[in-house]
């Protein structure tokens, strides 16, 4: 069962969350990784489980920070899970800049460093 910290991500970024699970499973830090498969309707049942459980959580997702759903799913656990939570929603997406050149997009989307990185900073909060 994990009990450490969620991580809620869709698409592409769900590989990126399991590398992290793997890396922090490792250190005995359990993460639970809930994959978006659906957008519409977002599966806040299972998100709100899940911070039940772990009290806290990192929201991922590729789209810009200002653009995409993890907003909407931040919002929801704020609206409706925030006693469950010990700490800030984390939240891990592209910068609120303009879509790069195909040359440097692999640096510019998010990758399994970021999200370890924001997990650490929630885990340490």
């Amino acid at each position: 069962m994990s009990t450490d910290i969620t991580l809620v991500a869709y698409s592409a970024e769900v590989n990126e969350s399991l590398k992290v699970a793997d890396k922090l499973a490792k250190e005995n830090i359990s993460a639970e990784v809930i994959d978006l498969r659906s957008l519409s309707p977002i599966d806040t049942d299972t998100i709100f489980k899940s911070v039940e459980k772990t009290h806290k959580v990192v929201v991922i997702q590729e789209a810009q920070k200002m653009a995409g759903v993890g907003a909407q799913v931040a919002s929801e656990i704020a609206e409706h899970a925030i006693m469950n939570l010990d700490a800030p929603i984390g939240r891990v997406a592209a910068p609120d800049t303009v879509y790069p050149w195909a040359q440097v997009e692999n640096d510019w989307l998010p990758n399994a460093d970021d999200i370890e990185e924001k997990a650490r900073e929630i885990l340490n909060y």
